[in-house]
């Protein structure tokens, strides 16, 4: 009997803490795509400046 108290207790718990869970994947999916579009951006313009400072320098 008590092993069904315990376990009637956490199906209440359960649904917030899924949607709590669901919740933080969803924000750190988010911000994960945020961070790589960020990098990406990064790494698309840093390639576009590094060649122009390196052909700057070579021509000094």
């Amino acid at each position: 009997m008590k092993v069904w108290g315990f376990a009637q207790k956490p199906k209440t718990i359960n649904p917030i803490a899924a949607e709590v869970t669901e919740i933080k994947r969803m924000l750190t999916s988010f911000i994960q795509k945020l961070i790589a579009e960020c990098l990406l951006l990064l790494n698309l313009e840093s390639p576009k400046k590094e060649p122009e400072k390196l052909v700057y320098t070579q021509s000094t």
